[in-house]
């Protein structure tokens, strides 16, 4: 038969969710599960394991490459072709910032943070400032103008799936004997 979902729960913890981290492991609960021929979240397939699907649980990691298309359902096809979907969120791993294009840029510039996992919607906090809301970004980098008032120290920048700090300083001048522009040394 047609497989359904009654809810979603993680897989060591019997608590339900409604979204999960790319590679978390979860168990899907619900009816005909044995039924379940190919299992995509997004458009992403996968891995199905005999040995943990039941008739009413299903144990699964999710899959770990972002998907192409970002539709927010779980696709269930049986032998025979059928589907049944599930809304289900995926989300991608907490961000991670390792570099800005010029770390002592003057407040009202725009500069270019690089990193990981850098989806939009999300924010940047400069140190001594309000967070920046961003809404524009493709993953690996995105733009911000340097807001008044910004203060050395490091950059925090907050997603969907986490917040990250960055692993460089702002305006970092600690160590700094000369800087040849007349300001220092």
């Amino acid at each position: 038969g047609l497989p359904t979902i009654d809810y979603v729960r993680y897989a060591d913890r019997d608590v339900a969710i409604t979204q999960a981290a790319m590679e978390e492991v979860i168990c899907l609960v619900g009816e005909n599960l044995t039924s379940i021929h190919d299992l995509y979240f997004n458009d992403q397939a996968a891995v199905l394991n005999t040995s943990f699907i039941t008739e009413h649980t299903l144990v699964v990691s999710v899959p770990k490459n972002l998907p192409l298309e970002q539709t927010d359902k779980i696709y269930m096809y049986n032998k025979a072709g059928d589907m049944a979907t599930y809304d289900f969120k995926v989300l991608p791993p907490a961000p991670k910032v390792t570099g800005m294009s010029l770390e002592w840029a003057q407040p009202g510039e725009t500069v270019t943070i690089t990193g990981s996992y850098l989806f939009a919607p999300l924010t940047v906090e400069f140190p001594g400032c309000d967070p920046v809301a961003i809404s524009s970004s493709d993953g690996s980098f995105f733009e911000v103008t340097i807001p008044e008032g910004a203060q050395p120290g490091k950059i925090k920048v907050t997603t969907e799936s986490g917040v990250a700090q960055s692993v460089f300083m702002y305006k970092d001048s600690r160590g700094m004997l000369f800087d040849f522009d007349g300001l220092t040394g």
